[in-house]
């Protein structure tokens, strides 16, 4: 798929998903739980056998597996780009080949 392509279809992407609610993930470790809105988490990475949720706020260290949280986050606009991350597709500005 061409790049301009794909910008206007994550654009297009966008646009609709602006209309719906905010949905919001908790998640749990060791310091309690956290009520995460997923128009605040810019993307996931994999950290010492356990995730870190980057959000607007902070980061996050969260006891789930990558697939798991994939999953739950997959209607809602983040794609798993690479084994190690998911990124939340209303943060990405550009491509790079």
């Amino acid at each position: 798929m061409k790049h301009v392509r794909l910008k206007a279809e994550i654009d297009q992407w966008r646009k609709r998903s602006k209309k719906h609610d905010n949905p919001v993930i908790v998640v749990a470790n060791d310091s309690g739980k956290y009520k995460i809105f997923l128009n605040t988490m810019q993307y996931v990475e994999t950290f010492n056998c356990n995730l870190l949720l980057h959000t607007k706020q902070g980061k996050i260290i969260c006891y789930r597996s990558m697939k798991e949280l994939k999953q739950e986050l997959a209607a809602h606009g983040f794609v798993r780009c690479h084994t190690s991350y998911i990124v939340n597709l209303f943060f990405v500005k550009g491509l790079i080949s």
